[in-house]
């Protein structure tokens, strides 16, 4: 068709005249541009919020437990832990420091009831018993020192072995190993419910402790013994940890808590990278040059993990409240693995942990960018 107005009609443009005309046209575009991008933006922007709301409220019942869980962890903490740590600092020789009473009542002590004893809970569908409560609190809190006998005192591994299995030949040579036998045989022991079991456990974390020396030392060792000794410490120290409650522990169960302990333990090395580089600890995030690549092992332990929670004879929503407490632990660890591929893109592609300060490795988890993407990681894992 014809043009209506016709060449005749149109008016002669000089070259100014089409510059400005140009330079119009492509203003308007990047304009029109710019609002889309915004408009995409606030789209992604609201419905992410709009999730997010949902999902809280979705999540109250859970939240309110798991707050009700740490409060009652907390008074019993107040009412017979802190004695307990009060007696000890009163004749401390100075082997127990500041730090270790505060890993103790607010780290381990805390966060082994709290967290992990309440998964174990939820799963199985029924509370946390007194004598339960008792063992898994002070397991929690010979945890640091146990570290601190192989890392900082670097006791002969016959006598750590000592501890474990003949507590009673020991003597004691200072405030720290009184307090570790103190927890360990008075309180832990005691409230064991089979004592066979739980020595057997104790005995696998020993050996994987041994073995994630290797970590630290001169000789050589590879990326893939070093995902091994990695997931075996974790999966060992959970187990280790389960052997404090009475229900049955069967093969399945025994199976997926295990592959969650190396998921967790995976995900502590990933927000660990700055001390373990400062301690000269080589694992999975200081050693790999591709976040890319520790991301699909973390993914790809995750998937194994969640589907042997999934295939367990518990009731499912049993199954959903057990994995909704390691949901949240596996989302904070993707917020942490986007700011390390962030950090590669400085370094042409290469992660190499050497080259960034401590502000960038270190992922802070309380600024509100960082709890955003925290949630949008838990919608993606939990839809």
């Amino acid at each position: 068709m014809s043009n209506p107005i016709g060449p005749a009609c149109r008016e002669p443009i000089n070259k100014s005249t089409n510059k400005r005309i140009n330079k119009s046209t492509n203003q308007q575009i990047n304009k029109s541009k710019t609002l889309e991008a915004s408009s995409t933006y606030l789209f992604y922007f609201w419905r992410l919020m709009a999730a997010c709301i949902l999902y809280q409220i979705r999540s109250i019942p859970n939240y309110l437990a798991f707050v009700r869980g740490v409060m009652v962890q907390q008074r019993f903490i107040r009412n017979r832990l802190n004695p307990d740590l009060m007696r000890f600092s009163e004749t401390n020789d100075g082997t127990l420091s500041q730090q270790d009473m505060q890993k103790i009542s607010r780290y381990y002590g805390l966060g082994v009831p709290a967290i992990l004893g309440e998964m174990f809970c939820l799963l199985r569908g029924s509370p946390m018993t007194e004598t339960e409560r008792v063992a898994a609190t002070y397991l929690g809190a010979i945890t640091g020192i146990f570290d601190d006998f192989f890392d900082s005192w670097r006791i002969p591994p016959e006598r750590i072995n000592q501890f474990i299995h003949k507590p009673e030949t020991i003597v004691p040579a200072n405030s720290n190993e009184k307090l570790f036998l103190d927890f360990y045989v008075n309180k832990a022991l005691a409230n064991i419910p089979d004592r066979l079991k739980f020595l057997e456990a104790s005995q696998r974390v020993f050996e994987a402790q041994i073995e994630s020396g290797k970590q630290t030392g001169n000789q050589h060792i590879d990326q893939s013994e070093i995902e091994e000794i990695t997931f075996r410490k974790g999966g060992v120290s959970l187990i280790f940890y389960r052997m404090a409650f009475g229900n049955h522990l069967s093969d399945a169960e025994h199976d997926a808590l295990y592959s969650a302990g190396a998921l967790l333990q995976l995900g502590n090395d990933i927000f660990d990278v700055y001390k373990d580089l400062q301690a000269g600890v080589r694992t999975l995030p200081t050693t790999m040059q591709s976040i890319h690549e520790l991301r699909m092992v973390f993914e790809k332990r995750t998937r194994s993990t969640f589907d042997l929670f999934e295939a367990l004879p518990y009731p499912k929503r049993n199954i959903r409240n057990a994995l909704n407490i390691l949901q949240v632990g596996v989302s904070r660890c993707y917020v942490c693995l986007h700011q390390l591929e962030q950090l590669q893109k400085k370094t042409h592609g290469k992660f190499i942990p050497t080259a960034y300060t401590r502000k960038e490795l270190i992922c802070d988890m309380e600024k509100p960018v960082n709890l955003l993407r925290s949630v949008k990681y838990h919608l993606i894992i939990c839809p």
